[in-house]
């Protein structure tokens, strides 16, 4: 950003860094001063104009510190500084209040702002978790990397088998439970994008391990229809990348917010004019020193 800089320097053993920073700011300021001085100086000679008096204030008076703990932070930090500023390539306002319905169109649009190559990688927050797009955007060449946005296990308030201890075998398209039971495919809902299974109940009633298992008449498993997707996407969202996500795209969203649109709101009316004024907003993101 025009407005400030990054510096990671290691805590000297005598000085203060206050010291450090307040020297570098003055040499800095001072070398400014004289090339603007000079350039305003031969324009107005130029233009036979009168020279205003250069202004003094360089820098703003105050300045903020982070202490980088560890290897891993400092790391972090520097990655920060290297991919900063970023280039926002794609931008869409919306009207869905939540996010899992743009995985696959934001990612297009940036794969075409990108000039279509073979291969792009796209990270995401867990809010963008939709196993249809991803598996939409694993066949256009684009490689999702989100957290899988899960429901948390509520059979019998959290005190039964969890979920993810029935094992799914692909080939028959069975679940296995803890107990060794085979649970076959039952039902198809729509609404849930899943397909339901279970075994049958005279299994489950005889079962040893039914008081662990469920409070009804039989165990009900879920799997999503995009189950692979999920799981392949949810692999790849690494706690790595997942920082490395973090340091890239949230302050761009910070700057839009705060700093460019000023009151984090937009002013014109309607989509068309959201759409617009967003745009509008990019494009000096974009265009900054």
């Amino acid at each position: 950003m025009p407005e400030h800089f990054h510096l990671l320097i290691s805590e000297p053993e005598k000085a203060n860094p206050s010291v450090i920073i307040q020297a570098l700011k003055l040499g800095v300021a001072r070398r400014i001063l004289t090339a603007r001085k000079r350039h305003e100086t031969q324009e107005a000679e130029q233009e036979g104009l009168w020279l205003n008096p250069v202004p003094q204030h360089i820098w703003q008076a105050r300045f903020y510190d982070y202490n980088v703990w560890g290897a891993r932070k400092r790391v972090e930090k520097l990655r920060y500084i290297h991919r900063n500023p970023a280039i926002i390539v794609a931008q869409q306002v919306t009207t869905q209040a939540a996010d899992n319905r743009s995985l696959l169109p934001m990612a297009e649009a940036a794969k075409q702002a990108l000039g279509t190559p073979e291969t792009l990688n796209v990270v995401a927050d867990a809010g963008y978790s939709n196993g249809e797009q991803a598996e939409r955007c694993e066949s256009q060449g684009i490689v999702p990397h989100a957290p899988a946005n899960r429901a948390i296990n509520n059979q019998g308030d959290g005190t039964l088998f969890d979920r993810r201890l029935f094992v799914y075998d692909e080939k028959p398209d069975t679940f296995r439970c803890p107990a060794g039971q085979t649970l076959g495919r039952r039902q198809l809902s729509r609404k849930d994008r899943g397909v339901m299974y279970a075994a049958e109940a005279q299994i489950c009633g005889a079962c040893v391990m039914k008081n662990r298992c469920t409070s009804t008449s039989r165990r009900w498993v879920t799997r999503h229809l995009h189950e692979g997707a999920l799981q392949r996407m949810n692999q790849r969202a690494t706690a790595k990348l997942m920082r490395l996500r973090r340091c890239t795209v949230e302050r761009p969203f910070a700057v839009l917010k705060h700093v460019i649109l000023g009151n984090a709101r937009f002013l014109l009316r309607g989509s068309d004019g959201a759409q617009i004024e967003i745009s509008l907003a990019t494009l000096a993101y974009n265009l900054k020193p």
